[in-house]
């Protein structure tokens, strides 16, 4: 409401702000008063949201309350102490990272105003890379056998990516490398089960093209 003599001002960022208060007399009164009020605002800290990194990588981009001036540091029990470099009044680039999880702080300091705000950092060693096995064609099976390699980091899993319908078959353990899926009596046809490698919120699949054809019936060749 800028025509009210008490109004409120929404938007603000870190930074020095000028007002300035106008009163006129009306159309017969040319003179305007003016007065001026400077604001000087301070966000507090916010270090933004925890990270997640599942690729190889030995350095993060830090980014605190924008437009502010503020401190980087690592806190807490870290797998390793990082070299932290300030880039900006609230941007900083921390490397030397290993795997682990590591919690930064951003603090403000001002006249009367001091804050602090926390996030992690956890970068995760990558899961081996998945192997479902190769395709199989049966006839008539009652149980598929999986045949996937174990991952030598991380954990591994299957799930069903399609099957035919009216299939409700089930795995025995979708965590064993070698697990047994039953499938319905009575449905045939392409089955693709996929096997996941996780580590954290990491992971990579791989496929597997399983076809379960339905036995022919008895051969009649005819009289001699």
């Amino acid at each position: 409401s800028p025509n009210s003599s008490t109004t409120s001002v929404s938007g603000l960022i870190t930074g020095v702000y000028v007002f300035r208060w106008a009163v006129s007399g009306g159309p017969f009164c040319t003179d305007v008063n003016r007065d001026d009020i400077s604001i000087s605002v301070t966000r507090s800290a916010d270090a933004g949201n925890n990270l997640e990194y599942c690729e190889a990588i030995s350095s993060v981009n830090l980014v605190g309350t924008v437009a502010s001036d503020g401190t980087w540091l690592q806190v807490g029990t870290t797998p390793n102490v990082a070299s932290i470099t300030k880039t900006g009044g609230n941007t900083a680039i921390a490397s030397g990272l290993i795997p682990g999880t590591y919690t930064f702080e951003y603090s403000i300091s001002s006249v009367g105003c001091t804050s602090t705000s926390q996030m992690t950092v956890t970068l995760f060693d990558p899961p081996s890379e998945s192997a479902a096995g190769i395709d199989q064609n049966l006839c008539d099976a009652n149980t598929f056998t999986m045949n996937a390699t174990a991952p030598t980091a991380g954990t591994g899993e299957w799930s069903i990516l399609f099957r035919p319908v009216g299939d409700v078959g089930s795995f025995n353990n979708v965590s064993l490398t070698n697990a047994v899926y039953t499938p319905t009596p009575g449905i045939y046809g392409v089955y693709v089960f996929q096997w996941t490698s996780n580590i954290g919120t990491c992971n990579n699949s791989d496929q597997v093209r399983i076809t379960n054809y339905q036995e022919p019936s008895d051969a009649i060749p005819g009289a001699n």
